[in-house]
């Protein structure tokens, strides 16, 4: 019987994609990189923030905190204000709240900026807890979504994992978890869940027939 759903927040609950672009790209304008290709800033819309900055900007590793204090002041000056949610989200949450799920979100943003965006986008009070990263301690995924587990008092069988990347999928499936995708997504479009046999949903509201 499952009771628990860990949300991913970039890509699922918040389409983000273009304000995490813009501060990569004045991120890297402020160490020399102008001409980073567009795959590779959307390699970036997932996974760990800082291992990203070091792979898609060349930024070196003794000045990595130099580069994420820019980027962080682009995100509060501009970015935050370019996210906003997927069509239905809030419906499709209510109503799985009403199925009698609790509902977390485990995120590689930094924490006190997922919170700011799920308050943005009007859905922060359905959630039990949003655990997400920091700027001084490596954290993974597993780790985050194990935190989500105790949160809720529920075990690895009760629970399923929704989100929109391989590193979601890898996550869920280093501890067990059953998995979701959201094809909507950055990272895992319909063809490929098909192709590899992932349940997905096409917008969020489909998660209420999926579970």
């Amino acid at each position: 019987m499952k009771k628990l759903l860990i949300f991913d927040l970039d890509g699922t609950l918040s389409d983000s994609s273009e304000g995490i672009l813009y501060c990569y790209r004045k991120t890297g304008e402020a160490f020399g990189k102008t001409d980073i290709p567009e795959k590779s800033l959307r390699s970036g819309l997932g996974g760990p923030f800082v291992e990203n900055m070091v792979r898609i900007l060349g930024i070196p590793q003794e000045k990595i905190m130099d580069g994420v204090k820019v980027y962080v002041s682009h995100y509060i000056e501009k970015g935050f204000s370019m996210c906003s949610g997927f069509p239905r989200t809030r419906e499709a949450l209510e109503g799985l709240r009403a199925k009698g799920y609790i509902l977390c979100v485990a995120t590689m943003m930094v924490e006190e900026f997922s919170i700011k965006t799920l308050e943005k986008l009007g859905i922060r009070d359905l959630f039990l807890s949003v655990r997400g990263t920091n700027l001084k301690t490596a954290i993974s995924k597993r780790e985050l979504i194990e935190k989500c587990l105790a949160d809720a008092g529920a075990t690895v069988e009760e629970a399923v994992m929704i989100g929109d990347s391989l590193d979601d999928l890898d996550a869920a499936e280093s501890i067990g978890m059953d998995f979701v995708a959201a094809s909507y997504g950055y990272g895992l479009p319909k063809e490929l869940c098909e192709e590899r046999g992932i349940i997905y949903v096409e917008e969020p509201i489909g998660l209420c027939d999926v579970l």
